[in-house]
């Protein structure tokens, strides 16, 4: 889980131990994955950064200047890669899991949000700014 307030994220296991994990790279760290390479990947919405978390808790940091920009929702692709909704610049991201970041616009997106993938193979993200439900392809287009 995240902890925005504290800038940290968090473990909980099923007895309830909560385990808190600080870096340097969290900064009002919002949305929160599973990915397809065993890590969690974070969305940290303060310093335009993708966090990948590996179980034990090392963190490492993802950015990409004008592209990963206010970053709030994320989620595991059907292509096995990582998605972001980013809400500062209305775009959303695919990275790989090396940090290699691709960002797509359309006019559609307005303030970004959640994202998900859905049974249909597609991605559907929340348009927050003109309420809207938006499908997306792993090609970026909607």
């Amino acid at each position: 889980f995240t902890s925005t307030s504290s800038n940290r994220v968090g473990k909980i296991t099923t007895a309830g131990t909560i385990t808190m994990y600080s870096s340097a790279s969290f900064n009002s760290p919002q949305g929160i994955c599973a990915g397809p390479d065993g890590n969690l990947w974070v969305a940290s919405q303060g310093n335009d950064t993708l966090c990948k978390v590996t179980t034990a808790g090392v963190v490492t940091g993802y950015t990409s200047a004008g592209n990963i920009d206010g970053p709030v929702g994320v989620c595991a692709g059907p292509d096995g890669l990582i998605w972001t909704t980013n809400t500062a610049n209305n775009k959303i991201c695919k990275t790989t899991t090396v940090g290699v970041t691709t960002a797509y616009s359309d006019a559609s997106l307005n303030s970004p949000q959640g994202i998900c993938e859905g049974p249909d193979g597609l991605l559907w993200i929340c348009s927050f700014g003109n309420s809207k439900i938006v499908k997306v392809t792993t090609t970026g287009r909607s």
